[in-house]
């Protein structure tokens, strides 16, 4: 019935996705009470959809549901809440609460940072989505933040320096650096943030080329199958 319901969402049928993703939430609930991880992915599902439908309230709602089923279950320190917590994020940039978003960020980031270590992929690409959070205006720290993902990306490719996801982050560097340069000169002159044309441009430009994770993990899982042909 989920996957119903993702189709019905792919073909833009909202409501009837909705009532699909509504009653496997319910089955589940029934079936398996509301303290289990199912019930609980099945709302951060469910939220998504009302998300897109722009019923906001309920979203978050949901999501904090999910959150607290999980805490419960699994403990604090577990992947599915910090992947919660990059989906709120995602969630309130799309809305424009970008403080609400940088802080779901940072505790996502804190809590793969005690799981994994500082050097992982999933760490990069929190580092990147602040840094995206922030380049709505404070494009110095936007810079701190991809300069902190590229660090890692150096580690993650290491034996593949040339690798295209190294370059589009080298490419957001020099994006935000411009930027931060721009913004301060802006600042020094007349007081005022960046807001013209041009930069708005580049920062659509950059924003194209942010890393996602299933690009990064086809291209892994590429160069695995290729070394296990050459065996």
């Amino acid at each position: 019935m989920s996957k119903l319901g993702s189709i019905h969402l792919k073909y833009g049928d909202f409501t009837q996705a909705i009532n699909l993703q509504s009653r496997a939430a319910l089955i589940f609930r029934e079936l398996l009470g509301e303290v289990h991880p199912q019930v609980a992915f099945s709302y951060t599902s469910l939220a998504m959809y009302y998300h897109s439908v722009g019923n906001f309230e309920k979203a978050f709602n949901l999501m904090y549901r999910a959150l607290a089923i999980l805490e419960l279950v699994c403990g604090q320190d577990h992947p599915d809440i910090a992947q919660i917590y990059v989906n709120m994020g995602h969630m309130y940039a799309e809305i424009g609460q970008l403080q609400a978003c940088e802080d779901s960020y940072l505790k996502a980031l804190y809590r793969y940072i005690e799981m994994f270590n500082e050097n992982h992929l999933q760490v990069a690409l929190v580092y990147q989505f602040l840094g995206s959070a922030k380049s709505s205006g404070n494009f110095r720290k936007a810079l701190e933040y991809q300069e902190q993902c590229h660090k890692i990306l150096e580690v993650v490719f290491a034996d593949k320096q040339d690798h295209p996801i190294l370059a589009n982050s080298k490419l957001r560097i020099q994006q935000l650096t411009q930027l931060s340069v721009e913004q301060e000169k802006q600042k020094n002159n007349s007081g005022r943030e960046v807001g013209s044309n041009s930069v708005g441009k580049m920062m659509h430009a950059m924003n194209q080329n942010l890393i996602q994770l299933p690009e990064i993990k086809a291209r892994l899982e590429g160069k695995k199958d290729e070394a296990k042909s050459k065996e």
